[in-house]
């Protein structure tokens, strides 16, 4: 239960972020991880962009990984929860 409550939180905190994060060129998508029982936000880049550096190291607090990537390709007409992308 408690852990439902966090990953609802981290979808406001996502919702509230993701615009302005997909507005940066070369970030292809932002989503919600969970590491080592830990939720973060990943947000994927272009690799060879430098939109790391318009980034912030955290996003109310929560903690943000930056995966650099060469391309994405979709495979599913839906997404999984909490991951949009550009």
């Amino acid at each position: 239960m408690e852990r439902d409550l966090e990953f609802e939180r981290l979808k406001e905190i996502q919702h509230r972020h993701q615009s302005d994060l997909l507005a940066i060129p070369g970030v292809l998508g932002v989503g919600i991880s969970a590491e080592d029982g830990d939720y973060g936000f990943v947000v994927l880049v272009r690799a060879g962009l430098d939109a790391e550096a318009k980034i912030q190291a955290t996003l109310e607090g929560i903690p943000v990984r930056i995966v650099h990537v060469k391309e994405i390709v979709a495979h599913e007409t839906t997404r999984p929860e909490g991951f949009t992308s550009a």
